[in-house]
């Protein structure tokens, strides 16, 4: 069964009130399915319903990664309707499946994008997208180690929700 196939109710009731008022990014730690399932109901639940829901997968070969996250990603593309996603010019969430495999130059660049995409309180929304995340093993782990851009998880974990083992969907 798929994620999307699989039924609402096996969805942890976990409490997205917060994230749902927020335009911040949210990063899930756990199973990426359940997080999957789960960003899909804030996103069906936030002022970004009205856009599209384009999940990546971060452990896809880097080159295809590359050019499919940055089109994405790209005010001037999408907001010239040009790119493989001209929708996300509207507004739209994007979901990075389990983000804590994306390759350390990647890493780099996507905190780059994420500081010019960025909007603050009271700002209309610039980037027309919000970023949502998940990671199958603890960031902070990476961080002390020095595989995983501690600009970035700071930039990805604004709003964080921890599935535990038991909640899985």
């Amino acid at each position: 069964m798929t994620t999307q196939e699989q039924d609402v109710h096996s969805i942890p009731d976990i409490d997205l009130s917060h994230a749902i008022r927020s335009d911040a990014c949210v990063l899930f730690t756990g199973d990426h399915e359940t997080a999957e399932l789960l960003a899909r109901r804030l996103h069906g639940l936030s002022g970004w319903r009205q856009g599209p829901f384009v999940a990546v997968d971060c452990g896809q070969p880097e080159a295809s990664l590359e050019s499919h996250l940055f089109d994405l990603l790209d005010v001037e593309k999408v907001s010239a309707g040009e790119g493989a996603w001209p929708t996300l010019a509207q507004s739209g969430t994007v979901f990075l499946r389990d983000v804590g495999r994306l390759p350390r130059p990647l890493q780099l660049r996507l905190s780059e994008r994420l500081t010019i995409l960025r909007t603050r309180p009271g700002e209309p929304r610039r980037n027309r997208r919000r970023v949502i995340s998940s990671s199958s093993t603890p960031l902070a782990q990476r961080l002390e180690d020095g595989s995983f851009d501690a600009n970035l998880y700071y930039r990805l974990n604004v709003i964080q929700f921890v599935i535990a083992p038991g909640e899985q969907g």
